[in-house]
């Protein structure tokens, strides 16, 4: 008996006709085509040529619809919403509602009243619903969803951004706590400190003020000037730390440590580099300051390469004037993070504190704090050496000043690292301008050797 036998012509390259149904494939039958002449398969499998009736019919038996892509040949789908999900065997699956290209199997779960994947639950019953975001995306309102009700989102109120949003950042009072609060990408702009924060006065070194709602207080004398010494306080209150260091605490200040190699002399910072203004509990606010080597804070994150160096470059002007620190090279770093205190290195020292893995000792997945801690506070993840340094392994990987495969290594791992991560040569190639939680950095200085 006569058969109808349609083809899909598609207008397009073998590439999009392979994602045969996301490409808004144009479906016509060869009998559907005014004026072409062409009709179906007759007997034998000729063609018959008609004039233009486009009649299309032959006698082929049991024939089933095709995808015609240029010489190839694919089975037929229909689908008339174009998702993938129809009748037919090119298609992915059945379609549950070919009317509605939201609706197929393992389709998002979105709030429009629908089962979009067809589950029979619907919207924010479903386990795997997903929410509209709010319009709001970044600082504090960072994963805020809007509303779910009968079928529609509800547009987002202050309320759906937490409690840390406000709409005026800066003036209110506890709002100057280096966030950025009313999520629009600047942190704390009306603030002159953040709160908490205790500084010393620019007028008195020996006096100490607090900052609070957004403000400076008084100054208060907190000491009285001493003889200076090499402990990384200003002793005299002149404003400079450790001055006289290259006499009192040897090559390298007491913020340092001194990597003494036959083939590299360098001072490496000893805790990972910190904000001027923050604290143990505030990462502080001044990003365009110099990065300070200290103890019990927090580091300072999210920072690209060229800032990190930036910072580095500021910091230890006093000691090395028109110079300042650099960023640590590859070899810098691990060498400086495997060192021993000898002339040579132990082939097999894999991390600050050893040979083997500690899973407990320095701030990886394995201690499950999912976020960077004040420097120092893991007080045996050291170098093992006198005024050794601290988080080489862990805690927040750390800029390197040279490109690797042409991306930059962060290097030692994170919180988020495992063991291998967490080796002093663990790397991680990252983008110049990335701007991740997990990344930090620490300076350099390389000396002559002697």
């Amino acid at each position: 008996m006569l058969g109808a036998m349609r083809r899909l012509l598609i207008l397009a390259t073998i590439p999009c006709a392979l994602a045969l149904v996301q490409c808004g494939a144009e479906r016509r039958s060869a009998g559907d085509n005014p004026g072409a002449g062409d009709g179906g398969q007759g007997d034998g499998g000729e063609q018959a040529v008609g004039e233009g009736e486009g009649e299309g019919e032959g006698e082929g038996e049991g024939e089933e619809d095709e995808v015609l892509v240029g010489d190839v040949v694919l089975p037929d789908c229909d689908d008339l919403d174009q998702d993938g999900y129809g009748e037919g065997t090119g298609c992915r699956g059945t379609d549950p509602d070919d009317r509605d290209a939201n609706v197929y199997p393992g389709a998002r779960e979105r709030c429009d009243g629908k089962d979009n994947d067809g589950d029979s639950r619907i919207d924010n019953q479903d386990d795997d619903f997903s929410p509209d975001p709010c319009p709001l995306s970044v600082g504090v309102c960072q994963g805020s969803n809007a509303e779910c009700r009968d079928g529609a989102s509800v547009p987002c109120v202050a309320a759906d951004y937490g409690p840390h949003y406000v709409q005026e950042e800066g003036r209110f009072d506890g709002q100057c706590d280096s966030r950025d609060n009313d999520c629009d990408e600047s942190i704390d702009e009306e603030c002159e400190c953040t709160d908490g924060v205790v500084g010393v006065c620019p007028e008195d070194a020996c006096a100490d003020r607090s900052c609070t709602d957004g403000h400076w207080g008084a100054c208060i004398r907190a000491r009285n000037p001493s003889e200076e010494i090499c402990d990384g306080i200003d002793n005299d209150c002149d404003g400079e730390l450790d001055e006289l260091a290259h006499l009192l605490c040897g090559r390298c200040p007491f913020d340092m440590m001194l990597v003494d190699l036959n083939n590299l002399d360098v001072c490496v910072d000893r805790w990972e580099a910190s904000r001027e203004d923050a604290t143990s509990v505030s990462p502080g606010q001044k990003h365009d300051g110099m990065a300070v080597s200290r103890d019990n804070t927090l580091p300072w994150v999210a920072v690209t390469r060229a800032q990190a160096l930036s910072a580095c470059r500021k910091a230890g002007l006093h000691r090395w004037p028109g110079q300042g620190k650099d960023l640590c090279t590859v070899n810098q770093y691990i060498q400086a993070c495997t060192y021993i205190g000898r002339l040579d290195l132990d082939p097999d020292w894999a991390y600050p504190y050893g040979r083997s893995y500690e899973p407990l000792r320095c701030n990886g997945s394995d201690a499950d704090r999912n976020q960077s801690e004040a420097t120092g506070s893991f007080d045996q993840c050291a170098v093992a050496v006198q005024r050794g340094a601290y988080d080489m392994s862990g805690n927040v990987a750390e800029w390197a000043d040279e490109k690797v495969d042409g991306q930059r290594a962060v290097l030692g791992g994170s919180y988020l690292s495992d063991a291998e991560g967490m080796k002093c040569e663990g790397t991680e190639l990252v983008s110049a301008s990335a701007t991740e939680l997990h990344i930090g950095f620490r300076c350099c200085k390389g000396l002559p050797n002697q």
